[in-house]
């Protein structure tokens, strides 16, 4: 299942659909369950890695140019305004519709109370950014030394990958709209200039 978020609220409506689909699920199947927190938040220079995380995973995430989640990963608002702007509207939209903006984490507890019809319940939680962080960036240039500048810290796969996270958080802006517009008070030529 694939970003219920948008469209079941949580709390019994997604109880009903976990319900009917561990129902259909064969014994031994695997259910899973990929949704995106729809709320961008900045990560704070160098997070610590997840206690207790799989090495494989972290090795995954460090080849990638991604950081594993957990509930102390340290997290900040975002300083692009037009980001702040599509957060604030993005929440009021849902919060009207009585959707979660940040689904991640109440999916992850709803699992985990499932004991009597899901075993080896686990959750990969995960931050892609947007762009190359300034701290990476700095970083890339301390080994370097200082005889060439540094272009990129990232391979062209780390790149490509977080492209395709910032095109998906552009389309999930476009996708809202009339949403959003709506909750933002602009009319269109404003919205178009935003």
């Amino acid at each position: 299942m694939k970003d219920l978020s948008m469209v079941v609220p949580l709390g019994p409506p997604s109880q009903r659909v976990l319900d009917e689909a561990t129902r259909i699920l064969r014994s031994g199947g695997t259910l899973e369950i990929w949704e995106t927190d729809h709320i961008i938040r900045s990560i704070l220079p160098h997070p610590p890695p997840p206690p207790g995380k799989n090495p494989h995973e972290y090795a995954c995430a460090v080849a990638t140019g991604t950081f594993l989640i957990s509930p102390i990963t340290p997290f900040t608002e975002v300083q692009n305004k037009y980001l702040q702007d599509s957060n604030t509207w993005i929440q009021e939209a849902l919060d009207r519709r009585k959707l979660s903006p940040t689904p991640c984490a109440r999916i992850s507890q709803m699992l985990l109370q499932e004991t009597e019809t899901l075993r080896d319940v686990e959750n990969h939680r995960v931050a892609i950014p947007l762009g190359e962080l300034r701290w990476e960036r700095e970083a890339g240039k301390l080994k370097k030394g200082n005889s060439a500048p540094d272009t990129s810290t990232l391979t062209e796969e780390q790149a490509a990958l977080r492209y395709t996270a910032l095109l998906v958080v552009i389309q999930l802006i476009e996708s809202l709209e009339p949403l959003l517009k709506e909750v933002s008070g602009k009319n269109q030529e404003e919205w178009q200039r935003w």
